[in-house]
């Protein structure tokens, strides 16, 4: 592994299975990345909601389970619940930073397991760069290559 922990949105994995064009390549390889274990991926079970969310929205409970394997099975990716000093740290971020709940619950995901970085397309998670960094998949990739 490279010694990089970073953390997963939402969005990246959304990306790919919405197979949006423009950010469709690079969330994808960072996907098959992680899968490889190339570096140290985690991602708040919040992130696991809010997948599900669409899936049992549509009553595509294959898809769903299909897509559970495949987060619970990557090599590289830990999904971590929210214990206690996360969600009081997510609560900080909010108040500190104007974040959304759930993107403070995976900016503290990330923080208080050693993240350095969240790979992200979404700007509500810029205000807390004091905290943790967020880049987008290509930057992150970039980062990867020796």
């Amino acid at each position: 592994m490279s010694g990089i922990v970073a953390v997963l949105d939402t969005n990246i994995f959304l990306n790919v299975l919405n197979r949006e064009e423009v950010f469709l390549e690079a969330s994808s390889e960072v996907l098959r990345r992680v899968d490889a274990a190339e570096f140290d991926g985690i991602t708040s079970v919040v992130t696991v909601a809010e997948l599900c969310a669409g899936y049992d929205a549509t009553n595509d409970g294959l898809a769903r389970d299909s897509l559970l394997r495949r987060l619970y099975g990557s090599r590289g990716l830990r999904v971590l619940d929210v214990d206690r000093r996360t969600a009081e740290l997510a609560g900080s971020l909010r108040a500190e930073f104007g974040l959304a709940l759930p993107d403070a619950i995976v900016a503290a995901t990330g923080i208080t397991h050693g993240a350095t970085h969240v790979i992200t397309h979404d700007d509500g998670l810029a205000p807390a760069r004091p905290r943790i960094r967020p880049v987008t998949a290509s930057s992150f990739l970039r980062m990867l290559r020796p």
